[in-house]
């Protein structure tokens, strides 16, 4: 069961919630690195919209490796609402942005990215605890900020419907920026490129990779639970479960410490959460595919299957690790 476990595991966590307890952290500081970069010296005249949306119709550009994959734009796209609803009614995204602010500066005035912006939670969080920014949510699903832009309704907020890639993206500057279980989907050497560029100097980068994103947990414990649970149900009921997606593969260590040094970035922090996490989560996060537990069910049968899973994970936890990172940009 373990190693059919392992197969789906993955799947619980994408781009942007669980009630958790028991943390636990260890913190890792590492030497400055001496490398420079070359910065744009010309100043960006200042915006003062509240909110601003801007799509990405660099059309002619040439092929980069941070270009968001179309088909899981698509995914979210139509999953947005419900993704919304999923991060609304759980907590673990809450208890991730939250961890990511807590890293950042007690005073934030100016501009901060929200990379892989989702639903807008990350940024609602933001602009709770500093007042004094302005979020610039960067997500290329339309659905996820079409949401968004709801929950962000007259606060400072910007709107860029793209990925880093995007070709306005290159002519931002901020104090920070922030990326809440998004940092997955991104090169490590491109996005840093452009981080460098519009992080001004001295400004700082903090993210969190989920435990199956990162080499160095992704052999460990993770949401587990859901899977024998479902199997047993979809076997009562006759189906067969849906076979997941390939394992992604995670990012590494090399990976990570190279393009941050190669432009120029000092790890001030990185820590290592591990949390009880509810099994009832991945049934939920599951469900947001409209063909899981099986494809071509009838409704009232898929309601069924999925409430079963419900009542059977009720009062199960789990562990469920991830590592966060903050970064100071070069002065």
């Amino acid at each position: 069961m373990r190693t059919m476990a392992r197969r789906y595991a993955w799947q619980i966590v994408p781009i942007s919630c669980v009630i958790l307890a028991g943390r636990t952290g260890s913190a890792t500081k590492l030497p400055a690195s001496k490398n420079r970069v070359t910065r744009d010296p010309k100043p960006r005249e200042h915006d003062d919209r509240s909110q601003h949306d801007v799509e990405n119709r660099d059309d002619a550009a040439a092929p980069n490796p941070m270009t968001p994959d179309p088909a899981k734009v698509r995914i979210w796209d139509e999953r947005a609402r419900a993704y919304d609803a999923l991060c609304r009614r759980w907590n673990v995204f809450t208890l991730l942005s939250t961890r990511l602010i807590d890293m950042l500066p007690a005073s934030l005035p100016g501009d901060v990215l929200d990379i892989g912006a989702g639903s807008g939670l990350t940024s609602e969080l933001l602009l709770d605890r500093h007042p004094e920014s302005r979020a610039i949510l960067i997500e290329p699903a339309h659905g996820m900020v079409d949401v968004a832009r709801t929950h962000l309704a007259a606060r400072p907020a910007q709107f860029l419907v793209m990925g880093l890639d995007g070709a306005p993206v290159r002519d931002l500057r901020a104090v920070a920026a922030i990326a809440s279980a998004s940092m997955q989907f991104l090169d490590f050497e491109p996005a840093f490129d452009v981080l460098s560029r519009v992080i001004e100097p001295g400004g700082h980068v903090a993210f969190n990779l989920w435990y199956h994103h990162w080499e160095e947990t992704a052999g460990g414990e993770g949401m587990y639970g859901w899977i024998p649970i479902a199997e047993a149900v979809c076997r009562e009921a006759g189906v067969e479960l849906a076979a997941p997606p390939a394992r992604p593969v995670p990012k590494t260590r090399a990976q990570l410490t190279n393009a941050t040094r190669a432009h120029g970035f000092e790890l001030l922090v990185e820590e290592r959460d591990h949390d009880l996490s509810p099994v009832s989560y991945g049934v939920d996060f599951m469900a947001m595919d409209r063909q899981w537990p099986a494809p071509g069910l009838e409704p009232s049968q898929r309601e069924s299957m999925i409430r079963t899973m419900r009542e059977r994970a009720e009062g199960q936890v789990e562990s469920l690790g991830s590592t966060r990172f903050l970064f100071g940009a070069p002065r």
